[in-house]
């Protein structure tokens, strides 16, 4: 029967529109996944859904990681620069 009903099986409907969750710093993600996760024990949200909302939380997490990395990077080449600098003799 699912063969037969091709991609009209998978069809997902989602009665209410799901709740704004901002995502501005990492832990605005654990929010969301909370969120998705309680949305899906109590029935009102499609398991396959909150599975794409984790995938991209993932990435996003990572992403997050890599901006953080990043900053810290250019605080420490900062100070590097800054030491260098005061070893420096003033002409």
């Amino acid at each position: 029967m699912a063969v037969r009903n091709g991609g009209l099986v998978k069809q997902i409907k989602i009665n209410s529109p799901l709740a704004r969750i901002d995502i501005v710093e990492a832990k605005d993600v654990v929010t969301l996944i909370a969120t998705t996760i309680r949305e899906v024990r109590e029935g009102d949200l499609d398991p396959r859904i909150a599975n794409t909302i984790g995938y991209l939380a993932g990435h996003l997490i990572r992403a997050f990681e890599a901006s953080d990395t990043n900053d810290k990077l250019d605080e420490i080449k900062a100070v590097i620069v800054f030491l260098i600098l005061l070893k420096k003799p003033l002409k």
